[in-house]
């Protein structure tokens, strides 16, 4: 015998089965969620290696229209991690000289990557 209590178990049961954010258990599904990571990864990895590209063609710009001993002094103190005393003892120049040109460099860079982001989305360069 079937009781009520019975009948709305059940119905709340198949109820369940049936609402559409219920996870299938298909293999289908794993695959198609794996795609979506793989995609959202190599998403990530272009756009890091845009950013590595864009950076490449700014310092080689930048490089070009800055004296040697600024380009140096920039280098030392920004990607050797030399202090401003350490890098200006070693380029035999002033501490604020140091300073001055990694800003002055760290200024130029930003500009260069500001005016190469546009032109790598299809505008024209300025």
């Amino acid at each position: 015998m079937v009781t009520d209590r019975d009948q709305n178990a059940l119905s709340d049961f198949l109820t369940d089965r049936a609402k559409p954010d219920r996870g299938s258990g298909d293999s289908q599904v794993l695959d198609i969620l794996r795609g979506i990571e793989a995609r959202d990864d190599l998403v990530a990895r272009l756009e890091e290696q845009f950013d590595q590209e864009l950076m490449e063609e700014a310092i080689s710009r930048v490089r070009l229209r800055v004296e040697p001993h600024n380009w140096e002094a920039f280098r030392l103190t920004a990607w050797e991690g030399l202090s401003a005393d350490a890098a200006a003892k070693q380029l035999c120049i002033r501490v604020t000289a140091v300073f001055k040109a990694k800003s002055r460099v760290l200024q130029m860079l930003r500009g260069e990557i500001a005016r190469l982001e546009p032109s790598a989305a299809g505008e024209t360069e300025s």
